[in-house]
């Protein structure tokens, strides 16, 4: 009896594998820039990931995605111009991360969840796969559509809070709570990061002159401490990619750091498909350089 006392419920159980799985504390911006809706994000890993750019169809619809090999994590959009991208509210799972992912993988539902939603043409029924399928995915995720911005805030125990925004709206999150203010980083050098790159990237976004402006400013370092900026260094935490997925071009951008391995393309279309996404890839060396990634390096169609 006294055992049973010490176990949690089913539902307690639910969530935490919700809620409690691995982290990625990050930076993501929404905003419409020469007429072109953007998604983008800074994505903050406590690991060196290996990453892999997934084409595929999922229930008759063309997806592109950005796909993390050891959590099997997703982010990405789809022919319907419609991205997701999600930053956390867990605050110190992300530690337990660096333990957990040098040891051995620890597999998130959120890609499954992600590449779920992302196969949907409607809004409403995208945001009831994010707030309720295998009960949601939890911190920020905002979804980028035709009409503009949706903004979901989940925690662990209560209503998720769902926020409409405009094209005119510049949509940044971080890791700290807005609707929930009580969530994510509260303290420290934690909360600061989180205020601060909230700060800089939505200054950032609102100077930015066209698309990759856009995430060449992302990375720009302001002569704080890399802990503080968008672009991470620095810390315990550091900045692995960046995606930005254009809605109205349906073009993908990503790079990735020359810490981060990446394995290429992963051809899932029908043979002989035209792909309705585009697809630009980068990569990123120490001296904040940029070079082009040949689409030859891709992984063969299997």
């Amino acid at each position: 009896m006294l055992g049973s006392l010490n176990r949690k419920s089913c539902l307690e159980e639910a969530l935490d594998a919700v809620f409690n799985g691995p982290i990625s504390e990050c930076t993501s911006v929404g905003i419409s820039i020469k007429n072109k809706l953007l998604l983008a994000k800074n994505r903050d890993r406590t690991y060196n990931p290996t990453i892999k750019i997934v084409r595929e169809i999922i229930d008759g619809t063309e997806v592109i995605y950005m796909y993390d090999i050891d959590t099997d994590y997703s982010e990405g959009m789809n022919e319907h111009g419609i991205g997701i991208v999600n930053t956390t509210l867990q605050g110190k799972e992300d530690e337990k991360e660096l333990k957990i992912t040098t040891k051995h993988k620890k597999l998130s539902a959120d890609g499954h969840k992600i590449r779920k939603a992302l196969s949907l043409k409607s809004v409403d029924k995208i945001v009831d796969v994010l707030d309720l399928y295998k009960r949601g995915l939890g911190g920020h995720t905002t979804v980028a559509h035709n009409g503009g911005y949706t903004c979901i805030e989940k925690i662990k125990m209560g209503k998720p809070k769902i926020s409409e925004f405009t094209k005119k709206d510049v949509i940044v999150r971080t890791n700290h709570g807005l609707a929930y203010p009580d969530q994510g980083y509260q303290h420290g050098e934690d909360r600061d990061s989180s205020i601060s790159r909230a700060f800089y990237a939505t200054k950032e976004a609102k100077n930015a002159k066209d698309p990759d402006d856009l995430l060449s400013r992302m990375r720009t370092h302001h002569g704080i401490a890399g802990y503080l900026e968008p672009y991470r260094t620095n810390y315990k935490v550091w900045t692995s990619s960046q995606i930005m997925l254009n809605l109205t071009d349906l073009e993908m951008t990503f790079v990735v750091d020359e810490n981060t391995k990446f394995l290429g393309i992963e051809n899932r279309l029908p043979i002989g498909y035209k792909p309705k996404l585009k697809l630009k890839l980068h990569k990123l060396d120490t001296e904040y350089k940029v070079s082009s990634i040949d689409e030859v390096e891709a992984i063969p169609h299997v």
